[in-house]
C-alpha cells in the first residue's frame, strides 16, 4: 500500500470511524493530499497534509500516489479555484469532466493545464496563486461568497459547510493556514480585548456552558459577524455574543477574539 494519496473527486467525506455510518468530521476537496496511516477492510485512516487532520476514507474514493509524484505534485506552486463551482477535464479522454469547488487546489499550472499523479488535466474556471501578503478586504470579499451556504457538520464547500470549515477555507485561499476545528483555531493569533479594536477579518470564538470553544466566525467590523449557523449568515455581535435579530435573542456567547494577521 502506498504511503500517500490524493483526492481526485469533487468532495469526499472523511469519517470518525471506518464505515459509511461513521460521523462525517471533514471533507477532502480535489487536489488534497494525505498520508495513509492504516487500513481496515475497505477503509483507510488518513492524515491530511494541509492541517494534519485524521479520519477514515473509503478506499474507493482516492487515488494512490507514488512517493515521487507526491514530492513533485505537492511541494510545487499551488493555485486555488476561486469560483464556487468549476471543472477539470482529463486531457486523455476529453469527455470526462470533474466538478471542483471553491478552495480546491491545483499545482504547476501552465496556461490552463496541469498534471496530477501522472495525468494531464485541463481546467475550466478561475484560479489564483497562494497569496504571499494577505489582504483584509480580499478576505472579506472571499468570505461573503459563502453567504447563504447551508450548514453541514464537517463540510468544506458552498453546498454544505461548518463554522470552522468556513474560516479555514477562506483563510486558506488568502494564504493563511489554520487548523480544522474551532478549538484549535482559537489557540492561534493574538488576543484582541475589545470589539471596538477589531479589524475586518479578525476571528471571534464562542463557548458552551462547560467553557469549551464550540463556534467561530469572521468579524466584518466591531458589530457584525459572518458565521455558519443553520446557514452562512451575517449577524449582530456585541460584548455578550451573537444577537439574532430575527428571533430576538443571543445564539452564541462570546469567549475570545483573535487577530490572525
Amino acid at each position: 500500500m502506498e504511503n500517500y494519496g490524493c483526492c481526485t473527486l469533487s468532495v469526499v467525506p472523511v469519517r470518525s470511524t471506518p464505515g459509511h455510518r461513521g460521523e462525517m468530521v471533514n471533507q477532502l476537496l480535489f487536489g488534497d493530499f494525505f498520508t495513509i496511516l492504516e487500513k481496515d477492510n475497505q477503509w483507510l485512516r488518513i492524515r491530511t497534509l494541509y492541517d494534519e487532520y485524521e479520519g477514515w476514507l473509503s478506499e474507493k474514493q482516492y487515488t494512490r500516489v507514488t512517493n515521487h509524484s507526491f514530492v513533485t505534485d505537492y511541494i510545487e506552486n499551488q493555485f486555488y479555484f476561486t469560483d464556487l463551482l468549476s471543472w477539470v477535464r482529463e486531457d486523455s479522454c476529453g469527455k470526462k469532466r470533474t466538478p471542483v469547488v471553491f478552495g480546491s487546489v491545483v499545482r504547476n499550472v501552465q496556461e490552463d493545464r496541469f498534471e496530477l499523479n501522472g495525468k494531464r488535466y485541463c481546467l475550466e474556471g478561475m484560479i489564483k496563486p497562494v497569496s504571499l501578503v494577505p489582504d483584509r478586504e480580499e478576505l472579506i470579499r472571499t468570505a461573503m461568497l459563502f453567504k447563504g451556504a447551508p450548514y453541514l457538520w464537517g463540510g468544506r464547500s458552498f453546498f454544505g459547510i461548518d463554522c470552522s470549515g468556513l474560516v479555514q477555507i477562506v483563510f486558506k485561499v488568502n494564504g493563511i493556514g489554520l487548523p480544522r476545528d474551532a478549538g484549535q483555531q482559537a489557540l492561534t493569533g493574538k488576543t484582541i480585548h475589545f470589539l471596538n479594536e477589531v479589524l475586518p477579518g479578525d476571528l471571534a470564538f464562542f463557548d458552551n456552558e462547560e467553557g469549551r470553544i464550540v463556534h467561530v466566525g469572521i468579524l466584518l467590523g466591531p458589530d457584525r459577524i459572518l458565521h455558519a449557523s443553520g446557514q452562512v449568515r451575517k449577524d449582530v455581535i456585541d460584548h455578550q455574543g451573537i444577537f439574532r435579530r430575527d428571533c430576538g435573542e443571543y445564539s452564541h456567547r462570546l469567549r475570545i477574539i483573535k487577530r490572525i494577521f
